[in-house]
């Protein structure tokens, strides 16, 4: 009889153990981020320069290890002190979007994660002295890692670097701060 009760008690302790592990790792696959982006503008003509930008991107997890990932992103402040062939000049991002896939790997509250994909920039940069103003757009391929923390299976905040543009002598990249919430 003994047997039989610790035989009971040791089924269902491993099948209640089996569900609440399994009830902890599903999460939902739909997700949001907002994140403030510190960017940086190698130009063709030389020099740079650091416009800031508000990232939005939202992501839907398809397999534990990969999401699709869509990322727009807008200019906030432009960089007046910005050295464009020698003259002083004015920066502003106008936009970024962005299409990605972004394997991942989960090791307990921690996602680590890359994104590879296609990104249109524009930047618009204005000359201080003659106020001849540029707009550049470019389309091209864009990469980044990062790093995201669970706070519980809603709440996340993370970090990542990311590359929108290198090509023409031209490279946009930055680092942006998030914080996301899955839906």
């Amino acid at each position: 009889m003994n047997r039989l009760a610790i035989a009971a008690a040791s089924a269902i302790l491993f099948v209640g153990t089996a569900a609440h592990a399994q009830q902890q790792q599903q999460k939902p696959p739909l997700y949001g981020e907002l994140g403030y982006s510190f960017m940086k503008f190698d130009s063709p003509g030389g020099g740079s320069s650091r416009p800031d930008a508000i990232r939005a991107l939202i992501g839907y997890d398809f397999h534990p290890y990969f999401a699709f990932e869509g990322l727009g992103a807008f200019g906030v402040n432009s960089d007046n002190g910005s050295t464009i062939n020698g003259n002083s000049a004015n920066t502003k991002l106008k936009h970024i979007w962005g299409l990605y896939v972004k394997p991942k790997y989960n090791y307990q509250n921690w996602e680590l994660f890359a994104r590879a994909g296609w990104a249109d920039s524009r930047v618009s940069v204005e000359n201080n002295v003659t106020h001849n103003s540029l707009s550049e757009s470019k389309s091209d391929f864009s990469y980044g890692v990062g790093v995201n923390y669970q706070f519980n299976p809603k709440w996340h905040a993370g970090i990542d670097y990311m590359v929108y543009t290198d090509s023409d002598n031209s490279r946009l990249r930055g680092y942006t701060l998030s914080v996301g919430y899955r839906f």
